[in-house]
């Protein structure tokens, strides 16, 4: 009744090895898919040549085809949901690495001397106006204020998201986790306790060897003063 006594094709589709791993899986699903619509697309080929009817086989093509397309729209968005969730998570550790180096160097202290010189300041300008001591509290009350003033600029909270995106942009991840081991060890705590002190006695070795330059700088600048001069001259 139509069957065909010729040889019949064998049909098969090898499945091609892929790395099972975040970001593979769902590419191997998907090519699974793609080989399960090639074994299909094969065996109605196979059926044509022995004059089998495959308008079943067709309908089931059409519709596998029809299910790909709308699993591979679902898992296109899926995936590019789940990429920008990993960036995202991955921007939060970086950024949380970042803000965890500031608090071991204590950043959010680097405005202090800021406020003492405002303090000073006005407290100087207190003295200057020679205001009797009964005074003192509108002192201590403008001092107050001005604190206010400054913690609207350069408060910890206001200046963090700058300095934490500063490290992000200089540091990776993963530098910014070297770098938080080693002042969390017992030797990076020493280096940020003796730091400030070894700053200050730098800064004294400095200006003790500068000052024996300062005669032979001030006398150069005169010289060259003098010889701009005279070339002035007509």
């Amino acid at each position: 009744s139509g069957t065909s006594t010729g040889p019949r094709l064998s049909v098969s589709v090898r499945v091609m090895p892929c790395s099972i791993d975040e970001v593979s899986l769902l590419g191997c699903w998907l090519w699974a898919q793609v080989q399960s619509g090639l074994q299909l697309f094969l065996e109605r080929r196979e059926l044509r040549a022995q004059n089998v009817s495959i308008e079943a086989h067709l309908t089931i093509a059409k519709d596998h085809l029809m299910h790909m397309l709308r699993t591979f729209g679902f898992c296109s968005a899926l995936s590019i949901a789940l990429l920008s969730g990993q960036a995202s998570a991955d921007s939060a550790s970086h950024a949380s690495q970042a803000e965890r180096f500031l608090e071991l160097v204590n950043a959010d202290r680097l405005s202090v001397p800021v406020y003492g010189q405002v303090q000073q300041m006005f407290a100087q300008r207190f003295e200057q106006t020679r205001a009797p001591e009964s005074k003192r509290a509108l002192l201590e009350q403008y001092q107050s204020k001005a604190d206010a003033a400054l913690d609207k600029a350069i408060g910890w909270e206001k200046v963090k998201p700058d300095l934490i995106k500063l490290y992000t942009d200089t540091f990776t991840e993963q530098e910014l986790t070297q770098l938080n081991d080693f002042y969390e060890s017992a030797l990076g705590k020493k280096m940020l306790t003796k730091l400030p002190e070894l700053n200050a006695r730098s800064a004294q070795v400095t200006q003790a060897k500068l000052e024996s330059a300062v005669p032979q700088v001030n006398k150069l600048l005169a010289e060259m003063t003098a010889e701009l001069d005279t070339q002035k001259k007509p």
